[in-house]
């Protein structure tokens, strides 16, 4: 690192170049930026004037790192200062513009702002960001008559005319002003040898956040000479946030990093981490450290190819995201990450359309299995259950794994991973999801769109049409706010209490484009609307004699047992919940499971599969590959008694040779032996849950 104490004219001062590289943000001083640095130049100027003396003011650094692209005209990529030199150069054109002195003129061009000798992008002292560029090289080349309305409104040209008003009004003349500037000082910093991605952030960690995808993209190019930063970010990054850019709520992470963290857990097929110091998980928080630590681990990774593949798959996301009538797969796809709102579903989803694209599955296939997965999630939808990134992540884990054991079943290999889910995310049974179905509070579960869009799912399926929802609404049958004429027609019949418990439920509900004309009318009125509604599920309404509790039931049954025609079960979903999901499970899963079964094998890191007959065989061959692969720092942690380095210790009641100077207690449980192989896994922190196959 070079530090040097300088002014603004030697600094820009003789043939070189200062590039804005690609991944800082775009130029946005505001007026009170530019009015306080003009502030500072008259003060200099008016200490001149009144004592005849300069008075220097230091304005801050520039950071920077040298890159001899041309040895003639070197190029400095601006790490930390470009909003200060951009403005004072517009500044200095303004004076360029206000003086008629034509050996200033020539003074302010060659020193301050054009490298004569040199064409296009080495003729600009300074070289913005491409949005920047363009209006920027208009006003030093003064075709401003060439500026458009839309460049107007840029921040360069605003600034430009406020300087252009201050120095038009100000007490000094342009010759002052511009004597003045040169005493500005600033520092002079040159990196060399340092890491230009950790100066950037130590020098921006006070200023506005910089997001996680910003700290990964600056990651990706800085160590890069700028030409190199542009060629990447203009063939790869700008093309990746380009085609992320969907509305979104400003409560809700950006699309861009939902989906760096969906490609990350797809492509390690793992969402764990060690973040600092402690087991994590990848998430929008710890999504740059996640970044930073996988490149760090394949230091081999070319970045054109990391930023090709990123590209491959974010191209893939964006098209997920966009409706298309003409592709089964598309559309139940679509029904999954954009009318369900799981977009974390692409860990998932990305793996499998990449399986698909590659010729290991069929089209046919391809949609059966996001079929499945689509029934899955909306049963869940139901039980008003989401998933999140380690949920799915753990799914595409056991679906890989299974793989490696048996890669012609797909299908099966993904209801196995379905099916391996616990509590509330476990695969719903018909039974379990009729009842959902039938019984959730289903008007304050799906608000607004996401309510009629799920409504619809019924109506289509009934009429084999796709049936527009734009315009209807959710009609509540039994009104949410009761009238005297219904608060008398339930009392007297004693449905009162019971039909208000029932009001939100989905045997309540119908589509109709006539809400505000039905609001609170009597249901014999509402049953003649009803009786001519464009929707085949409310025209059947008018068929009904009466509307109570018992109505609304019957009605949320019937929607119950249509669900489950709608978002059936995978095929082999009975025979693999009566097989408990062929015996394949996370040691982390209900130990009672374990309890008097065999294990066959235990597979740990993903790929080393340990073979053996009973917990102690297999608990035995578990040590030796934490010896033989991690080393015997975990012998800290293992209980009293547990294991010594010879044979025949008194501590241990039944021993079992692991090395020659490492034997371990056997006499003890189930439960025992797994706990400690999860303490060791833990602290070792594995990357992937260490799985069981139980003998059948």
């Amino acid at each position: 690192m070079e530090i040097t104490k300088t002014d603004f004219g030697k600094l820009v001062d003789g043939t070189k170049n200062f590039c804005i590289p690609v991944y800082q943000r775009h130029y946005s001083w505001l007026p009170n930026n530019c009015q306080k640095i003009f502030y500072d130049i008259e003060k200099i100027a008016k200490k001149r004037k009144e004592s005849g003396e300069f008075t220097t003011h230091f304005i801050g650094s520039i950071v920077s790192t040298n890159y001899q692209a041309n040895p003639e005209c070197p190029q400095y990529t601006i790490i930390d200062g470009q909003q200060r030199i951009t403005s004072l150069m517009l500044l200095i054109k303004v004076f360029y513009d206000s003086t008629d002195d034509e050996t200033l003129k020539k003074r302010i061009i060659k020193k301050f702002l054009i490298n004569e000798d040199y064409a296009e992008q080495q003729k600009y002292k300074l070289i913005p960001l491409e949005k920047d560029r363009v209006i920027f090289n208009k006003i030093i080349d003064s075709n401003i008559a060439d500026i458009t309305d839309t460049e107007k409104k840029s921040r360069i040209y605003k600034n430009y005319e406020l300087f252009k008003q201050l120095v038009s009004k100000s007490n000094y003349s342009v010759n002052e002003l511009y004597q003045s500037v040169s005493y500005l000082i600033m520092g002079n910093i040159v990196l060399e040898g340092e890491n230009p991605q950790q100066i950037f952030e130590s020098l921006n960690s006070t200023g506005k956040s910089l997001t996680n995808a910003d700290l990964i993209r600056n990651y990706l190019l800085m160590p890069t000479d700028y030409d190199t930063q542009v060629s990447l970010f203009n063939n790869y990054w700008k093309k990746i946030e380009s085609c992320l850019e969907f509305t979104k709520k400003d409560d809700t992470d950006s699309n861009l990093e939902v989906f760096l963290v969906c490609y990350l857990c797809m492509i390690k097929k793992s969402d764990s981490l060690i973040f600092e110091s402690k087991r994590s998980h990848i998430n929008p928080k710890t999504l740059y450290y996640a970044y930073t630590e996988y490149l760090e681990e394949h230091p081999n990774l070319l970045k054109d190819e990391f930023l090709k593949d990123l590209k491959k798959y974010a191209e893939m996301f964006s098209s997920f995201m966009k409706k298309n009538s003409k592709s089964k797969a598309s559309q139940l796809i679509y029904q999954i990450m954009v009318e369900l709102n799981m977009l974390s579903s692409s860990i998932v989803i990305m793996y499998i359309h990449n399986q698909y694209i590659n010729h290991y599955i069929d089209e046919e296939l391809y949609e059966q299995m996001l079929s499945d997965l689509l029934s899955y999630l909306f049963r869940l939808k139901f039980r008003n259950q989401g998933l999140n990134y380690q949920d799915f992540s753990l799914i595409l884990q056991r679906y890989c794994r299974r793989n490696e054991i048996s890669n012609r079943n797909y299908r099966q290999n993904l209801t196995i991973a379905l099916c391996q889910n616990a509590g509330n995310i476990n695969f719903p049974s018909d039974e379990e999801f009729k009842n959902d179905v039938a019984t959730c509070q289903f008007y304050s579960m799906f608000k607004g769109t996401q309510g009629r869009i799920i409504l619809s799912y019924f109506e289509n399926y009934l009429s084999n049409e796709t049936v527009d929802v734009k315009d209807a609404s959710i009609e509540h049958i039994c009104p949410q706010t009761l009238n005297d004429e219904w608060i008398d027609y339930l009392n007297k019949n004693g449905e009162l209490d019971k039909t208000k418990a029932d009001i939100h439920k989905i045997g309540n509900l119908a589509l109709t484009k006539n809400n505000s004309h039905l609001s609170n009318s009597k249901f014999e009125k509402k049953k003649e609307t009803y009786k001519n509604s464009n929707f085949t599920i409310t025209r059947m309404l008018s068929k009904e004699d009466n509307w109570f509790s018992g109505s609304i039931r019957k009605r949320g049954e019937w929607f119950g047992k249509l669900a489950t025609e709608i978002w059936k079960l995978p095929p082999d979903y009975k025979e693999i919940e009566n097989k408990g999901s062929s015996n394949l499970y996370e040691l982390t899963d209900n130990k009672e499971i374990f309890t008097g079964k065999k294990p066959e094998q235990l597979i740990v890191d993903g790929d080393a599969i340990l073979l053996g007959n009973s917990w102690a065989a297999v608990y035995a061959k578990f040590l030796k590959y934490v010896l033989e692969n991690y080393g015997d720092e975990f012998k800290s942690i293992l209980p009293d008694n547990h294991w010594a380095d010879s044979p025949n210790s008194s501590g241990i009641r039944k021993e079992t040779k692991v090395m020659d100077d490492f034997y371990v207690e056997t006499n003890t449980s189930t439960a025992a032996i797994i706990k400690v192989i999860l303490q060791i896994a833990e602290y070792y922190s594995f990357e992937q849950p260490i799985m069981v196959q139980l003998k059948q």
